[in-house]
């Protein structure tokens, strides 16, 4: 006989060993400006053995907080290379000087 983990099983320990490696490094923060929860919360989602629903919350938003900060940052490196608002032309560019890097 075989024991398998299920689907969520597999989930829930990903989402453990996610918080493991960003534990310490400001998300708890992060997550208690956001008010998502408290520091102490926070502490208990990203330890080693979170509740499921509180972690996929907190995961969902520090997700999207640290997509905001590299959207900001791309957009400040926008304007220091003198592109315009235009992010259409800026991929464009992005992309041309890529493939004539060699690559793919």
């Amino acid at each position: 006989m075989i024991l398998m983990m299920g689907a969520f099983h597999i989930e829930k320990n990903f989402l453990s060993a996610i918080g493991k490696f960003t534990r310490q490094s400001g998300a708890e923060e992060i997550l208690a400006k956001a008010e998502v929860c408290n520091r102490g919360t926070a502490n208990k989602v990203l330890g080693p053995s979170p509740d499921y629903y509180q972690a996929l919350r907190a995961h969902e938003v520090l997700n999207e907080s640290m997509t905001s900060v590299y959207f900001d940052s791309f957009e400040d490196w926008c304007v220091r290379q003198g592109y315009d608002a235009d992010h259409g032309e800026i991929l464009e560019d992005i992309l041309q000087n890529t493939n004539n890097a060699g690559m793919p």
